[in-house]
């Protein structure tokens, strides 16, 4: 139901928020720890640094990391970074926009299930695991 760039960046974050908070990690360790294509994580990671989801640093110890001091992080918010269809409102069976005034005839099965997903997908928190072990990170915003 996700696209492949939100499942890859859930996977990602999932793996990150295992990690220190604040603790930047090569891009390599996490493609193989998140079991997602180095090539296409690099491009996931970097959408989600511009929306200010994690954080990047380039050099020998750099990597990413999430966030410090991010008040909430949901499934949803990754979606809504990856510009997942499930955020977009866009008809199931034409690829179009949908308006809602000229319904097909699969529009209100659809409106639901995608309702519901959604809500899901916002019931989803992620957490750094290790709060006690964070380090400080400079927050540029």
């Amino acid at each position: 139901m996700l696209s492949n760039s939100a499942k890859y960046g859930i996977r990602a974050l999932l793996w990150l928020s295992s990690q220190p908070c604040g603790q930047f990690v090569s891009l390599e360790r996490i493609a193989a720890e998140a079991g997602v294509p180095h090539p296409y994580l690099a491009k996931v990671i970097k959408a989600l640094a511009r929306k200010k989801i994690l954080v990047t640093k380039k050099g020998l110890n750099g990597g990413a990391c999430i966030r410090p001091r991010r008040k909430s992080l949901h499934f949803l918010d990754v979606c809504i970074a990856m510009n997942d269809p499930i955020v977009r409102d866009v008809c199931v069976l034409s690829r179009k926009r949908c308006g809602g005034k000229s319904c097909c005839s699969f529009h209100q099965s659809w409106k639901m299930a995608r309702q519901n997903m959604i809500e899901f997908l916002k019931a989803q928190e992620l957490k750094c695991q290790n709060p006690a072990r964070q380090r400080i990170v400079p927050d540029f915003a």
